[in-house]
């Protein structure tokens, strides 16, 4: 399998300021700490290959 490169943005520069979709809705707050978690499980699992 060829190796592949991953561009992540840190989760602390997202917010909805308008919604373009059904599933953005404008008004709901993001849950940072949820976002940062999740985020750095995602980025440990790609680095680590499993």
């Amino acid at each position: 399998m060829q190796n592949s490169t991953v561009l992540m943005s840190s989760p602390e520069y997202f917010r909805i300021e308008y919604s373009i979709n059904p599933w953005m809705v404008e008004g709901v707050e993001v849950n940072l700490e949820l976002a940062k978690a999740q985020w750095s499980g995602l980025n440990q699992l790609l680095k680590n290959g499993s």
